[in-house]
């Protein structure tokens, strides 16, 4: 997050294991995107299997997109 609040890049992609919603009720991901939100960014988190996309594994990874809105306003 402190990389993205100095870079402040237009969009972000990050992934991760699902277990940032397992780890004390969600909290990990609940501050992601809460800090994500005060630093002007809309969010958009998901869970998706990677074997749906032709990745040899049958495990879930949880992705989550962010927009800057400050730069999406002005495209």
């Amino acid at each position: 997050m402190d990389i993205i609040d100095i870079l402040k890049p237009k969009f972000v992609l990050m992934e991760n294991v699902c277990d940032l919603f397992k780890f004390v009720d969600a909290f990990l991901g609940y501050h992601a995107v809460e800090r994500l939100v005060y630093m002007n960014y809309q969010t958009r988190m998901g869970i998706m299997a990677a074997r749906s996309y032709g990745v040899p594994q049958c495990r879930l990874r949880v992705f989550l997109w962010v927009a800057n809105m400050m730069m999406v306003s002005i495209l």
